[in-house]
């Protein structure tokens, strides 16, 4: 919040950006309350995180601003007349200014396109294996301040389109990878390799994942199990060489002193390192177990993840994966989640949930809770591109869910993805799912189509 300013005695007339968007205002009087905006515009012209021209022209019946040499408001008001013309700022803002200059004429400082035309090409011609020579030095010397400015210049501009060109990057691998995880689930909707979809899922993040060799790892500790169990064992038996071959042989276990790493929630590096998360650990027994023809699924508990033992013959058993594959009994799981709901449900509803927590997490809830662990990571560290991407995958996951739409419009708008957004709204507004307030998203529409007129 800092601009030029055209003073007379309490009132101020000031040019200033304001969070990428250009503002004049008139101040009426000595508080900073007392302001009327007479334009507020958004201009190509203008350079976020770079120095900028501002030139304000006061004229007898308008005045003209200027951003880098191009005019961005006209205005007509005429509160504001004469005075003197400085410097201000808001207290707690901080800015630069440097060449602040006043006079009825002020030439541009900025370099002719002839000298910018003849750097950009000798930029263009630079070697990108090993310095530049003396020669390009010296033939770039008789322009004087012009050049370092430009080169400067044309520093930041290829040094931000590497950036966007490594978040195409980013942006098409995530997609590419989404695709896979959608064939993947389309093949049998609610029976799919979770192995594989949870694989893909830590791939999104990390291209360099070899799915398939990560299978191929998890198929020989099988082949490596079996050699453990004998012909004709029983299910408990084998399940018990698992536990045994698992956590005693191989050391996987739950992981204590860096609990909300994002590696915990990547499946590939959970076998790499040999800890994780309950549910990452849950996943990786759950598939070691269906490939050794025992039945065990995935109990999603508030605030923990567990699996059930559920045999052909003999009693179910909870399994606490996290915790060396040790019995968890159904009054301590049923304790558990009454602790974690206490004070939020009545007794009725308390006990009715306890009974659906208990339930078996089909596959996609599963990736949707991996997801969502991520995702709790990225917001902790601010990450708005993880954030899109673990929502825009719960999507291709679950492409009904208004919770995640939501978010997701959230998340589009406040990263300045308007378009995006706008898909989204009009999605909902299509489908009209049940919860959805539709004066509340019509009028979101109208004021995002104007954000995006401006």
């Amino acid at each position: 919040r800092i601009g030029l300013s055209l003073r007379r005695r309490q009132q101020a007339l000031r040019l200033l950006p304001e969070n990428g968007r250009l503002r004049l205002t008139r101040f009426n009087g000595p508080s900073v309350y007392q302001w009327k905006v007479l334009q507020e515009v958004s201009h190509k012209a203008y350079v976020p995180n770079d120095w900028n021209d501002l030139k304000v022209r006061v004229e007898a019946e308008r005045i003209l601003c200027y951003v880098n040499d191009e005019l961005v408001i006209e205005s007509t008001d005429s509160g504001l007349s004469d005075g003197a013309v400085g410097l201000c700022k808001f207290r707690n803002s901080e800015g630069e200014f440097r060449r602040f200059r006043v006079g009825q004429d002020l030439n541009s400082d900025r370099p002719s396109e002839e000298i910018v035309k003849r750097i950009t090409e000798a930029v263009a011609s630079l070697p990108v294996n090993r310095p530049a020579g003396n020669e390009v030095v010296e033939k770039l010397l008789p322009d004087g301040m012009s050049t370092t400015e430009v080169l400067l210049r044309e520093a930041k501009l290829l040094e931000q389109r590497a950036q966007r060109i490594r978040e195409l990057a980013v942006a098409v691998h995530a997609r590419r990878t989404q695709q896979e995880l959608a064939d993947e689930i389309a093949k049998k909707p609610e029976e799919f390799d979770l192995l594989r979809a949870a694989l893909l899922l830590s791939r999104i993040d990390n291209e360099e994942v070899d799915v398939d060799v990560y299978l191929d790892e998890v198929n020989q500790l099988v082949v490596d199990i079996k050699s453990e169990i004998a012909d004709g064992a029983s299910e408990q038996d084998r399940l018990a060489t698992l536990d045994r071959f698992l956590f005693e042989h191989l050391g996987f276990h739950g992981s204590r002193t860096n609990y909300y790493h994002r590696s915990n929630s990547y499946l590939n590096e959970v076998i790499d390192d040999r800890e994780g998360l309950p549910i990452t650990l849950s996943v990786l027994y759950m598939e070691l177990a269906r490939r050794l023809d025992l039945k065990v699924v995935g109990v999603g508990i508030p605030g923990h993840f567990v699996v059930r033992f559920e045999p052909e013959v003999g009693d179910s058993k909870l399994i606490d994966v996290f915790e060396n594959a040790s019995p968890m009994t159904l009054e301590v799981a049923q304790a558990t989640i009454r602790a974690r709901l206490a004070g939020q449900v009545d007794k009725e509803e308390m006990e009715r949930l306890v009974e659906t927590f208990l339930v078996a997490s089909p596959p996609k809830a599963i990736l949707l809770r991996m997801l969502s662990n991520l995702r709790s990571v990225a917001e902790e560290d601010r990450d708005l591109d993880s954030i899109l991407r673990y929502l825009d995958t719960a999507i291709v996951i679950d492409p009904d869910s208004l919770e995640n739409r939501a978010r997701r419009i959230d998340m589009r708008i406040r990263s300045g993805r308007i378009s995006e957004a706008l898909v989204d709204i009009d999605w909902m507004l299509d489908k009209r799912p049940e919860g959805m307030d539709v004066n509340q998203v019509l009028q979101m529409r109208a004021e995002l189509e104007a954000r995006l007129q401006q």
